[in-house]
């Protein structure tokens, strides 16, 4: 991803494309859902000059989830987590967090799990990532 100008970002797209092509060969209704789990590493970094604020990164969300949509050629269903920790002392982004809730009352995807509640040591040595307990 390369800043294009004030808050807005370019990539190559490959992503995207990796989504959209496994949509379209699974064919119409052939995926439940996609569950979007992710907002910290693309909107709240230490470097500010990386940082995606609310607003523009609920405008992102919102397009990529109607280009899958329309890639898929089909109203595939989003969910979208509230998920915002980033590292220890930059817990949460409330501006990321409403605009994921933004996401929902809109009506372009449902709400999903909101991972942010998992605290303690799995959160701070795995990165709020779903990990096994090594030590059990």
């Amino acid at each position: 991803m390369v800043a294009v100008g004030k808050e807005q970002w370019e990539s190559d797209g490959a992503l995207f494309d990796s989504l959209a092509g496994a949509l379209k060969s699974l064919g119409k209704g052939g995926c439940r859902a996609v569950l979007w789990h992710q907002g910290e590493s693309d909107a709240n970094q230490a470097d500010r000059t990386w940082t995606v604020p609310g607003p523009p990164y609920r405008a992102n969300l919102g397009r990529m989830i109607g280009d899958s949509r329309l890639a898929a050629g089909w109203p595939v269903p989003w969910f979208v987590a509230q998920v915002t920790y980033h590292v220890p002392g930059d817990e949460f982004s409330p501006e990321i967090r409403l605009a994921q809730r933004q996401i929902w009352e809109a009506g372009l995807a449902m709400e999903g799990p909101d991972t942010d509640a998992l605290t303690g040591e799995m959160q701070e040595r795995c990165g709020g990532h779903f990990s096994a307990d090594r030590d059990g």
